[in-house]
């Protein structure tokens, strides 16, 4: 069974792992219906309008476009251009929309001038990364001053599974640890807030379960929820999504953070 790693710094060795091949077969054939791809999108829309408001046609860069759902969904807002470093990802993407600017790079070398972009997103690919720090420091870079970043990370190391194992994670998060990232690499934290709270604790037993009785993890379960099942959970992350226009959720399976480059930032590209 796979050991749960301790939240913070993984040592470095390769800067970014891509999934297990058949997992893009999956997102590719869910990410318009399953509950928790458009759910977080929708969760992600809400925080990125507020955080893009006034700004015309803005330059973004969706950083890990995996299959390229993001890219049609994201899109609307302005300019935007995919990266990853896995050719069937982008080839995907492409099949998605073969008009979109895609280069095959990595977050820890982005292919942009300094102060180039308007937003960076970084979803769900920073606890692939050997050196999120490294990453971090790219999009502060890339970023205009007074640009954003919208990440999203998988949280609390206590629901690592094989799932993690098969996304070939580095790392789960905390608030704290994402903040601390966040902050070392000279970007300011505007909103962090754990997501997907109301599935946590039905999630954080089942990992246990799976833990303790050692049980495989059951990717087709998952990824293929009944459809009353899957509609049902889409309506929690709906309303959790209402719910954070007021409040941050105090504990959830992911955490999502709204960070900016400051707009005053005089430091050194680095």
């Amino acid at each position: 069974m796979v050991r749960a790693p301790v939240d913070g710094r993984a040592a470095p060795s390769l800067a970014c792992r891509a999934v297990e091949p058949f997992l893009y077969d999956e997102f590719y054939a869910i990410e318009r219906t399953h509950w928790w791809t458009v759910g977080m999108r929708g969760v992600c829309h809400a925080l990125l309008a507020a955080a893009l408001r006034g700004v015309a046609r803005p330059r973004l860069l969706d950083a890990g476009c995996g299959t390229g759902v993001g890219l049609e969904e994201f899109g609307r807002y302005g300019w935007i251009c995919g990266i990853d470093v896995a050719g069937a990802a982008l080839a995907y993407s492409r099949r998605r929309d073969s008009t979109l600017p895609l280069i095959q790079a990595s977050l820890v070398c982005l292919p942009f001038g300094s102060g180039a972009l308007d937003a960076v997103l970084a979803l769900d690919v920073l606890e692939h990364l050997d050196d999120d720090g490294a990453a971090l420091r790219e999009i502060r870079r890339v970023l205009r001053p007074g640009g954003i970043a919208l990440l999203n990370v998988p949280a609390f190391a206590s629901l690592w599974s094989e799932k993690d194992a098969a996304n070939h994670h580095r790392r789960r998060y905390t608030r704290r640890t994402l903040r601390h990232a966040v902050e070392e690499a000279g970007l300011r934290v505007e909103r962090l807030t754990y997501t997907n709270a109301a599935l946590f604790p039905a999630i954080w037993c089942v990992r246990q379960i799976q833990r303790r009785a050692r049980l495989g993890w059951n990717s087709r379960g998952e990824y293929h929820p009944r459809p009353w099942l899957n509609r049902a959970l889409l309506g929690l992350l709906r309303a959790e999504r209402h719910a954070l226009r007021a409040v941050n959720l105090p504990f959830g399976t992911s955490v999502t953070c709204v960070a900016r480059r400051p707009p005053a930032d005089l430091r050194s590209a680095s």
